[in-house]
């Protein structure tokens, strides 16, 4: 009896572990074949319905449909536009619905509309998806244009609504334009955009400088008559602040003898010899501040001088040359001709000595006159201001 009791034993449990390995085998092939729900397959699927659920006049839905998609996916922008068509439709529209991240999404919206206009003209690419998953100019890019169509006719030009109508209706670079204008300005987008467009003026920009101009002397110092200028530089800008590093040379003999001292020598000659160099930081801030227009001070310090001889390899005599520091002051108008680029036209008031070296005779200060183009770049400001459609 016990042989045949073991044997039945044995075989129970042998038979029960060979059944749960097979339901674990299954339950793991389940799990491995099981398809996961993902942002593509939502925002398909809620881009399809929603679109349904409002033509049979299912608002509730809707909104359920945006809240899921919205905790599934992000708020992306076809989630943030459906939601402010709604608002629209609904009559349901406040101020409080332009976040300040709003501009952001209209123009991601703005470079959809771009490409969608792209597809048009190339076919070929119609099922490319967007980085939101939603199809490119399929049933709800469609949905939401004619939505916006139809709701410019129930809102009054000027208000906040009639301009995110038309935004998206299609009517994109009018709608920005419009919003730098005119009643649209003082509404919440417009009051944003201009806000962004603000501060995204103030990114800082590398500057690069190149002018011309006069060095005139002054007091005893104006014996040595006028000279030409040519300079450079390059520097940083930073709302209505500018920081310089500046290098020019002056050049051209003078038209009468002066009497300077040759370093090996000691001995005083006359000679008409010049060629002078400025190195300095200069800073300069802007007084009046317009689109293309800006009125400035500026300060400085910097090292100046001049070569009095030329270099003679024949009698073995060097150049000798007196140096000064600088300082100077000035004001100066600056504008536009392009996006970047500026021409200004600046005078300088310069504290100099240039017979501290002891080798030079004549003392005075200078005055110094620049006619300038400056080019001021930032890839990431330029482009910015570009897709705001903002141009200088």
């Amino acid at each position: 009896m016990k042989p045949v009791l073991l044997l039945v034993l044995t075989t129970g449990m042998l038979f029960f572990s060979t059944f749960h390995n097979l339901n674990a085998q299954e339950g793991l092939d389940a799990k491995l074949i099981k398809k996961q729900v993902n942002c593509q397959d939502i925002s398909e699927n809620s881009s399809f319905f929603i679109v349904d659920y409002f033509e049979r006049g299912n608002i509730d839905s809707c909104y359920i449909i945006l809240d899921y998609w919205s905790q599934k996916c992000g708020y992306t922008e076809p989630v943030s536009r459906a939601n402010m068509l709604l608002a629209l439709a609904m009559h349901y529209y406040t101020d409080a619905l332009v976040s300040t991240d709003y501009i952001d999404r209209m123009l991601i919206f703005m470079n959809r509309a771009e490409q969608i206009q792209y597809l048009g003209l190339h076919p070929e690419r119609q099922d490319f998806r967007y980085d939101d998953f939603v199809p490119l100019g399929g049933e709800f890019d469609q949905w939401t244009t004619r939505l916006a169509k139809s709701l410019m006719n129930e809102y009054e030009p000027g208000s906040s609504e009639y301009l995110l109508s038309l935004f998206y209706s299609g009517e994109c670079d009018t709608a920005f334009q419009m919003l730098k204008e005119m009643p649209y300005l003082t509404t919440a987008t417009g009051k944003l955009y201009d806000s962004i467009v603000r501060q995204t003026i103030k990114t800082p920009v590398l500057m690069y400088h190149l002018y011309s101009g006069i060095w005139i002397p002054t007091r005893n110092l104006s014996a040595m008559g006028v000279h030409p200028v040519i300079g450079m530089g390059m520097g940083a800008k930073s709302d209505r602040n500018s920081y310089d590093f500046i290098l020019d040379f002056k050049f051209v003999n003078t038209h009468d003898y002066y009497i300077a001292k040759r370093s090996k020598t000691g001995v005083a000659e006359p000679t008409r010899h010049f060629f002078g160099g400025y190195i300095g930081f200069e800073y300069s801030r802007d007084m009046v501040q317009t689109k293309k227009n800006e009125l400035f001070y500026t300060i400085g310090a910097a090292y100046d001088g001049f070569d009095m001889f030329e270099e003679d390899m024949n009698n073995e005599t060097k150049t000798s040359g007196t140096g000064s520091y600088n300082f100077n002051m000035g004001g100066g108008y600056r504008f536009a001709v392009s996006d970047g680029s500026w021409i200004s036209i600046q005078g300088r008031y310069n504290v100099v000595d240039y017979t501290i070296s002891d080798k030079f005779f004549l003392s005075g200060h200078t005055v110094t006159v620049r006619l300038a183009y400056s080019y001021r770049y930032n890839e990431y400001r330029n482009d910015r201001l570009k897709r705001l459609r903002y141009h200088q």
